[in-house]
């Protein structure tokens, strides 16, 4: 009997001697295991980003193909750590893989899961509306600063001028190109977040083809568990804020712009999706209305002119008559921007523990660490009993200590012989 094992490094660890033949791991399968061992390392980039990860898991794909051609009445097993375990998985997705692989050992890995944010279909949908009108804010916002930034120190070097009108246009032409970009950007973030959730999804495996072993104080599972924590806590200042603004919303859509201009306000029969989109938006759409109506009596050379108050006037009334949808969508654009940077704080603490990628799905995923996949699933959590008698706390971290202990070894071993 020939077994063909394929060891997978975990994150940051390209050449981990634990891969290697020579390794203490590798001699204990040699020497445990009846018949002929071949151990074959493989390595992945080992980004901390999901992408890295399934890229890695591709090229795990072609490693077993070759494997076919070169040991074909072989069994092969994989034995992975932390994040390998997840490419393991991912590659485990390719049927021809699957039937190929015996089995897979996964060391202190920590499975990730991205789940819908239970918000309610409603508050659920309009999230990526949500999500589009702050854009416009943030860049309107930059905009400003960076304008009178530039003001004062070009003032400082001469003297200039600039026409109103001109200042106007920018200003209009800034306000346009924001809010189409707040749009586009979020119809991307929604197709982005989709498209990773995806190709994250686990395999479906039989019990005995996967081998799950934890240690005690795993520093690394707990670090992670800590960023969950920290992120459920501020979910739970989340949930409140998202309810805030979904109630404001749908009263907004009651008495305010929706039903005083429903053609404007995102027609369906309208052959401009994303103007409808834009438009549809309460918030936007008072934005836009006003910005360039307050805009127009600034922008005319000699603001106290006769044509000035007569295009102010008319202007002040409108404004006073509509006032309530004016209210309410100032109070809708404020629970937007609390529920907005909420979801940024969490995404800013996702960043290290899961990559950018992961912090970029927060904002319509709600992100786990787990010990196993979905399902039933027999952990395995190793003895202190089994250690090696030199062992000692200065050798390494708890999260490296399956491919180190004569326990686990033993439980490698045993699993394997139990599939002849």
């Amino acid at each position: 009997m020939q077994f063909v094992i394929t060891t997978v490094h975990g994150t940051f660890a390209r050449g981990a001697a634990w891969t290697k033949p020579e390794s203490n791991l590798c001699k204990a399968l040699s020497k445990g295991l009846v018949g002929v061992v071949v151990i074959k390392p493989f390595e992945w980039t080992g980004k901390n980003t999901l992408s890295a990860r399934m890229n890695g898991a591709a090229k795990l794909k072609e490693h077993f193909a070759h494997l076919q051609h070169e040991h074909p009445n072989a069994k092969h097993y994989i034995i992975a750590h932390s994040h390998g375990g997840n490419v393991a998985m991912y590659a485990m997705n390719d049927p021809g893989v699957a039937s190929l692989v015996s089995g897979v050992v996964c060391m202190s890995t920590p499975f990730i899961f991205a789940t819908r944010r239970l918000l309610g279909a409603k508050n659920d949908a309009g999230l990526s509306a949500r999500l589009a009108s702050v854009i416009p804010a943030l860049a309107l916002s930059a905009f400003q600063i960076a304008l009178v930034a530039a003001f004062v120190y070009l003032s400082t070097i001469w003297d200039f001028e600039i026409s109103k009108s001109w200042m106007t246009a920018i200003y209009v032409l800034v306000l346009l190109a924001s809010m189409t970009a707040g749009v586009v950007l979020v119809e991307w973030l929604s197709a982005f977040t989709d498209r990773l959730c995806n190709s994250m999804e686990q395999p479906v495996l039989d019990s005995e083809k996967l081998l799950i072993i934890r240690s005690p104080g795993d520093e690394a599972g707990a670090a992670l568990g800590g960023v969950q924590f920290v992120v459920w806590l501020t979910a739970r200042l989340y949930h409140p804020i998202a309810r805030l603004s979904r109630w404001v919303h749908e009263f907004e859509e009651k008495f305010g712009w929706a039903n005083i201009f429903p053609k404007v306000t995102g027609n369906p029969d309208v052959n401009l999706r994303l103007a409808g989109k834009v438009l549809g938006h309460r918030p936007i759409a008072v934005s836009l209305v006003g910005g360039i109506g307050l805009a127009i009596p600034l922008s005319m050379e000699g603001s106290g002119s006769l044509w000035s108050l007569l295009l102010f006037a008319p202007l002040s009334i409108f404004l006073v008559f509509f006032m309530l949808p004016v209210l309410l969508s100032l109070a809708s654009a404020l629970a937007l921007v609390l529920e907005v940077t909420v979801l940024m704080i969490q995404s800013f603490i996702l960043l290290l523990p899961f990559g950018p990628e992961m912090a970029t799905v927060n904002f319509y995923r709600s992100l786990s660490v787990e010990v196993s996949p979905l399902g039933s699933w027999k952990v395995n959590m190793l003895d202190d009993e089994d250690r090696s008698p030199d062992a000692s706390e200065e050798q390494g971290l708890a999260h490296s200590r399956p491919y180190e202990d004569v326990g686990a070894f033993k439980l490698i071993c045993d699993w394997i012989k139990s599939h002849r």
